[in-house]
């Protein structure tokens, strides 16, 4: 299970963990990957949000958990 970090990252079994941002198409289809070093969740929060001016919808996965899901409001 993983353990927050107050210094940044998400540790998993005392490593840090892979952290993947995704920019997705209104269907859902992955039209951007983007690999991430440590950040905090606020952080991740941050970031997914500028990246809706990009994406339809934007997720950020840590291993195999998203901590992170948002989509634009609808036109």
């Amino acid at each position: 299970m993983p353990a927050g970090s107050r210094s940044g990252g998400v540790q998993w079994e005392g490593t840090v963990a892979r952290t993947v941002l995704y920019g997705l198409g209104r269907e859902g289809g992955v039209q951007h990957t983007e690999v991430l070093g440590e950040l905090d969740t606020g952080q991740l929060r941050s970031l997914a949000e500028s990246r809706l001016l990009q994406f339809d919808k934007v997720e950020v996965w840590v291993e195999s958990v998203c901590v992170v899901r948002l989509r634009r409001a609808a036109d």
